[in-house]
């Protein structure tokens, strides 16, 4: 024998003789959890996906502009150091320079005699790169971790110059410089 009943509360109907009462409420209970975690869903959905995205996104966009303003401050200062070697060894010779011999060996410094200002000589200390002329010394740049000169035997009137500037990012430069 088959009876009828009304729905509950938006159950579909259901049509069964041995179907109690708690297993309706039981099936309203569960639609309603379904209904809640499709709503739960969709705002993590939309809500928290998107912002952890642009969470990420502003995060990288931070980081690659604090790194581009540190490239940006050792490109300066490697440009002051490009000048300052460049313009001092425009009037050195081959045979004044005096502690970078034709081995194709680095040198971390360069000792050499500059028509009008004497002997000059750049070193770096404690991160920074000096001049010293005439018992003058003068900071050329800051931030430079490393300078490497050499010359070849095969072409003894080029210097070849390796110049790092570091500061939580680094930069290298690598240049050769004719000397008369």
């Amino acid at each position: 024998m088959r009876r009828s009943r009304k729905p509950l509360s938006g159950v579909t109907r259901i049509e069964s003789s041995n179907l109690s009462l708690s297993a309706i409420c039981i099936l309203e209970h569960c639609q309603r959890n379904e209904e809640l975690m499709n709503k739960v869903k969709t705002i993590f959905l939309w809500v928290f996906i998107p912002v952890f995205v642009l969470m990420a996104v502003t995060f990288l966009t931070i980081k690659n502009k604090r790194e581009f303003q540190q490239k940006t401050i050792l490109a300066q200062e490697l440009r002051k150091v490009l000048e300052n070697l460049m313009f001092d060894l425009s009037t050195a010779r081959e045979n004044t320079i005096l502690d970078v011999p034709a081995d194709g060996r680095w040198h971390n410094s360069i000792t050499f005699i500059q028509g009008r200002q004497g002997t000059m000589e750049y070193l770096i200390k404690g991160n920074r790169l000096f001049r010293i002329s005439n018992g003058r010394i003068l900071m050329v740049a800051d931030n430079i971790a490393d300078l490497r000169i050499r010359r070849q035997k095969e072409s003894v009137g080029i210097l070849e110059v390796q110049i790092k500037a570091q500061k939580n990012v680094s930069l290298i430069t690598n240049i050769k410089i004719r000397i008369h």
